[in-house]
């Protein structure tokens, strides 16, 4: 018998959906309440020695190459699917039972056993399912968990991020500040991760026990949807939590300068969209996608890591697909969507850089494209969009990019003198100048283009502050911080 019928006969006598084996950790059991953490342990050595027992050859030869693979496997007249993450020392083996084999849906009835109820007398050589250190205690059934008590005050104070560090009380950011709950204990880091462990999948576990670092998204009905940053540091476990809107804001409610929607309907090409981290680049890619939904722009597949604001389908089809639950990798998403014949594929993870080459390819074949980058201007967004080519493709990049690119926005977060803050931009309209200035390197001049083409409903990045200054949405001195021309600014906010 291979090792694995083990594990697979433990599947079938809890009508499980599947199980994850990861090295050195508690078998999970899937099912379509949750997961199930079981007692029983898969050493390194076994999980591999199990793998190379029922692998076909071509997908050894991957496994070996340090590649995750996919393939099927039949035991007892059931077929499993069985993918394959062949981490340094730390495997992950997901198994799913396959459509056809997959037990039928239960008749209602009584709520399912306890834990400790499911683990009675099992057959020799089955596991034994009970509460591991990530498994929710049973006083908090129906009730919301610790974690989610602290996000959902934060919520109501209006808070952005959480932070949650061990050793130190509850943090928060409000209108861009810092914030110390010093009324609220000291985090213990025990609690801590036990609270993480149990929200986040055993591939996210897996991930983090291995690298002490993992991003995935949670959502709770008191503390609503949030992107979870689980971290190690010197003091044990820690998070940054930064909450989700349960909604795509309006281009009108962000203040998104009126030319940028229509300029993401104008014609099919490369769209870039830009800023430093904490910019509220998320929020803004969100309002540009109910856009293309509420327009009709036909068939738009996002790519995300994770998925954040979900977003309405309106008069037009949105598939939002996030890196490791829908997708292998950012790359393969795009080129995924490519395959499909998406209208606009929006890839929220652009400083992926096999995921910008495989975007500026689908560019090239037709697709419009709307990207995220890290950078902190125009000039900067573009010139990352071209780095993402191979340097033997730099030249082709640079031509695709210049000849494709359909518009560009950046934006900066001002503080306003009370409320939440404001988003100044700097817009960009592909045409013949910008392209030749592409071109022919020589991007540091598109800041001139965008501040003659005011007409045009460009903008540059003072002209954004001037105008929410003369509003008096912020004062002259956060206009004067956050300009990268603070000379030029002072100029324009002294003229008549």
């Amino acid at each position: 018998m291979a090792r694995i019928d083990v594990y697979l006969r433990s599947i079938e006598r809890f009508a499980a959906r599947g199980a994850v084996l990861t090295s050195g950790q508690s078998v999970t059991l899937k099912f379509p309440t949750g997961d199930r953490h079981a007692t029983q342990v898969t050493p390194h050595d076994q999980l591999v020695i199990l793998v190379r027992e029922i692998a076909p050859p071509h997908c050894l030869d991957q496994v070996d190459a340090g590649k995750p693979v996919k393939f099927e496997h039949e035991s007892a007249g059931h077929r499993y699917q069985l993918a394959v993450q062949p981490r340094p020392g730390a495997w992950v083996v997901s198994i799913d039972v396959a459509a056809e084999a997959a037990p039928a849906a239960p008749v209602p009835g009584p709520p399912p056993p306890a834990p400790e109820d499911l683990a009675a007398e099992p057959s020799a050589g089955e596991m034994l399912i009970e509460r591991t250190q990530y498994e929710p205690r049973s006083g908090a059934a129906g009730g919301s968990s610790a974690f989610d008590d602290v996000v959902a005050a934060a919520r109501r104070a209006g808070a952005s991020d959480v932070y949650l560090m061990s050793g130190s009380p509850p943090c928060v950011r409000i209108h861009g500040e810092l914030v110390v709950w010093s009324d609220r204990p000291a985090l213990d880091a025990e609690v801590l991760e036990r609270e993480l462990g149990a929200i986040a999948s055993a591939e996210v576990r897996a991930q983090w026990i291995e690298r002490g670092d993992a991003v995935f998204a949670h959502s709770s009905a008191g503390a609503g949807r949030q992107r979870v940053h689980w971290v190690r540091d010197r003091q044990g476990v820690g998070a940054t939590v930064h909450l989700v809107a349960a909604t795509a804001p309006t281009p009108a409610q962000l203040g998104l300068p009126d030319a940028l929607p229509a300029l993401l309907a104008a014609r099919r090409g490369l769209f870039v969209l830009g800023g430093p981290r904490g910019a509220g680049t998320s929020s803004t890619l969100a309002a540009l996608l109910h856009h293309a939904g509420e327009a009709g722009l036909g068939f738009v597949v996002t790519v995300e890591s994770p998925i954040e604001v979900i977003v309405g389908a309106g008069r037009g089809l949105i598939s939002q697909r996030e890196v490791g639950s829908h997708v292998r990798s950012a790359a393969e998403g795009v080129r995924a969507a490519q395959r499909e014949g998406a209208d606009l594929i929006a890839l929220a993870c652009g400083d992926d850089r096999e995921a910008l080459a495989a975007g500026l390819d689908a560019v090239e074949a037709g697709v419009s494209l709307l990207v995220a980058v890290t950078a902190p201007s125009v000039p900067g967004a573009i010139e990352r969009v071209i780095e993402a080519a191979p340097p033997q493709r730099a030249a082709h990049a640079r031509a695709l990019v210049a000849g494709h690119l359909v518009g560009a926005v950046t934006q900066v977060l001002c503080r306003r003198p009370s409320g939440p803050r404001v988003p100044a931009f700097e817009l960009l309209a592909g045409g013949p100048a910008v392209a030749a200035a592409i071109r022919d390197n020589r991007s540091f001049q598109l800041g001139s283009v965008m501040s003659t083409g005011r007409g045009q409903g460009m903008s540059a990045l003072n002209d954004s502050l001037v105008d929410l200054t003369r509003r008096r949405v912020i004062s002259a001195d956060e206009a004067v911080r956050r300009s990268a021309s603070p000379t030029e600014l002072r100029a324009l906010l002294e003229a008549p």
